[in-house]
């Protein structure tokens, strides 16, 4: 659910935006998105915000991965 959001998101935003609004590069952000990496727990908090989910929503998603 978490990554559906964030498509959603840079559909909306650039991954520029979203990046500088969690304090990550675009790169971590594109990574995220592709799949590669998953968003550390130290970032969730505002990723979460920023997505419009609970925190707790996001780790359970991050952890289903």
């Amino acid at each position: 659910m978490w990554k559906l959001k964030l498509k959603e998101l840079t559909n909306l935003k650039t991954q520029g935006f979203v990046a500088s609004q969690v304090g990550v590069s675009q790169a971590v952000v594109s990574c995220w998105l592709s799949g590669r990496h998953k968003p550390s727990l130290r970032k969730a908090p505002k990723l979460a915000e920023i997505l419009g989910i609970t925190l707790n929503e996001l780790v359970k998603d991050l952890a289903k991965e």
